[in-house]
């Protein structure tokens, strides 16, 4: 676990993932990092496996955002074990109507495939 200010990054736990993810039902192969800022779970993101393929998600608060270095190193760390695993793929579904969600993905090595759909490999 990453302290750092008044925020920390640790795994998820099945509660955030409740809190954050319980209407995707990806939640049992999911791998993902919580942002807690003031002791209390502000967002999560991570990646999921359906038929086959990894999926990226990210669900954060507007509190969250308002920390983008956390938002950065949760997003760091995660890949970082994701690389470490050997997962080489991984789609991600931007959200067109986010202004910096195309620059995030980009910086992270997500690149546009069509629409709003991306992958990094």
């Amino acid at each position: 676990m990453k302290k750092s200010k008044n925020y920390e990054i640790r795994t998820s736990t099945k509660e955030d993932l409740d809190k954050f993810c319980s209407d995707q039902g990806f939640v049992p192969t999911v791998i993902s990092r919580t942002i807690v800022i003031d002791g209390v779970p502000e967002g999560c993101g991570g990646i999921f496996r359906d038929e086959g393929r990894w999926y990226a998600f990210a669900n954060f608060s507007d509190k969250a955002k308002q920390h983008p270095v956390a938002l950065i190193r949760a997003t760091k760390s995660l890949l970082d074990y994701v690389d470490s695993l050997g997962i080489r793929r991984i789609y991600n579904q931007v959200d067109l109507f986010e202004p910096t969600a195309h620059r995030f993905a980009t910086a992270f090595g997500f690149m546009p495939l069509r629409g709003n759909l991306y992958v990094r490999e």
